[in-house]
This record gives C-alpha cells, structure tokens and sequence, in this order.
C-alpha cells in the first residue's frame, strides 16, 4: 500500500468518526432534561389494526409496544429499526406549572435510534 493511499483513508475514516460524534451529539442534545427511567426488554407490538408481532420493527404513530413486564408505550413517532425482543431504554422529562406535573414526554432508545412516545 502506498503512503498517499494510507493517509487518504486514515483521513476519511477521521471524517466519518467526526460526523458519527456530531450525529450523537445533536441526539444527545434532544434528550436535554430527560432522566432514564428504566430498561426493558422489548416482547413485541400491536398496531390499532390488530396486526402484532414478536418481532421489534420499529415506531410508527399509535403502534403500542409491549414490554416483558406487561407494561407498554405507544409510538408518537416514526422510525424503522428491525431486532428480535431488543433491549430499550425508557427516558421521562416532566413539565411543570408551580409544582404541578401538567404532562410528560417519554422517549425510548433502541439500538442505536431514538423514538418520541406516549403513555
């Protein structure tokens, strides 16, 4: 391999790793004031139609996930991502008026995305 060869790829690879960084970072920045909840293994879910599967495959608006525990969330958001009963992780941020809790916004991290939902 020749050196011209080496440097270009080592550059490259540098840029793809700095776009990675960004990509987390504006991510990251999207979860501002959320607290992780708890983690959960997911058992599938069920969509207002009746369709079901075992199978995670993504978020898409109304989509309920089931969660091993018998608890679940409802998808407010669209996003694909295909894995078999993966790990996820389940963020809150609470809004509040005077003490009061008026709402709370939920997310859930799968793999490597991020899904906006609801209880």
């Amino acid at each position: 391999m020749s050196k011209r060869w080496m440097v270009g790829l080592g550059m490259g690879l540098g840029l793809l790793s700095m776009q990675a960084q960004a990509e987390l970072v504006d991510t990251l920045g999207e979860l501002t004031g959320y607290q992780i909840l708890e983690r959960k293994q997911i058992k599938g879910w069920v969509d207002a139609d009746g369709s079901q599967d075992s199978a995670f495959k993504g978020c898409k608006k109304g989509r309920t996930i089931l969660f091993e525990d018998g608890q679940s969330l409802t998808c407010s958001s669209y996003g694909y991502l295909y894995a078999y009963r993966p790990q996820a992780v389940i963020l809150s941020r609470e809004l509040k008026l005077d003490d009061q809790t008026l709402h709370s916004e939920y997310k859930m991290v799968v793999g490597d995305e991020l899904f906006s939902m609801q209880r």
